[in-house]
């Protein structure tokens, strides 16, 4: 079967390759995340802990070199952060949601590349207890998000960010209790795309008015539980 032109190209694991096919179908090019093996074995292909974008600037870890090379052509500045590797928060440096012009993120364990850019750019920096600030989000638009964690739902809320919070679980990652609505989802021009099939989730009923009411579409990728493989991040 002839795939389509693809429309936009995301970092994603290439762990599932159902996934990858299924995304392809849909008019989404893959490149796919770097293994790191200083990282744990279920974080090792996450995108959202190797790749922050911010504007026209990208920051990655230094040891993620070949990404360097597959991504650098998306933007107009790559620039080269700490390695990323075990124990936390040195895994975590990058791991911050973007929401309009605001950066969701446990500061004290942002890579400083990023928290001099964005003292540069005005993009705002809020702070939250959770290292694992993208994970644990998923940006449903540049003013609403949803999340598991307090924190960071306190401090959207706070700071003008509209945001659902839901019940932590019902997640599946490898070799963790559970993992994060970030990890299993990530949005895609004017859709969202989950992992697995968000009914499956307790608080599926609002999850999806919280979307449908921001104006936003979803598909799901499959009729399984929700998985958890690091998110993605759209390079185009």
């Amino acid at each position: 079967m002839r795939l389509p032109e693809m429309k936009h190209m995301v970092l994603i694991s290439p762990a599932d390759s159902k996934l990858i096919s299924d995304l392809n179908k849909l008019g989404i090019g893959i490149i796919e995340s770097e293994c790191q093996q200083k990282l744990r074995k279920n974080e090792q292909l996450h995108a959202d802990m190797q790749l922050l974008a911010i504007n026209d600037t990208a920051f990655i870890p230094r040891n993620c070199i070949s990404l360097h090379n597959k991504i650098r052509g998306f933007y107009k500045n790559v620039i080269l952060c700490n390695e990323i590797k075990d124990p936390y928060p040195d895994n975590v440096g990058l791991n911050a949601a973007l929401v309009g012009n605001k950066l969701l993120c446990k500061i004290e364990s942002l890579e400083k590349k990023v928290y001099d850019y964005c003292k540069l750019n005005n993009i705002e920096l809020i702070n939250v207890n959770q290292g694992y600030a993208k994970c644990s989000t998923l940006v449903v638009n540049e003013s609403s998000i949803i999340t598991a964690d307090s924190t960071i739902y306190k401090a959207a809320i706070h700071n003008g960010i509209r945001a659902l919070r839901i019940r932590p679980g019902y997640i599946h990652l490898e070799d963790a209790d559970y993992g994060f609505i970030g990890g299993c989802s990530g949005k895609i021009g004017d859709r969202i795309i989950f992992f697995g099939d968000i009914k499956k989730h307790p608080d599926y009923m609002a999850i999806s008015g919280f979307i449908h009411d921001e104006g936003i579409s979803y598909i799901c990728t499959s009729k399984d539980m929700l998985n958890d493989i690091g998110g993605l991040v759209v390079l185009q």
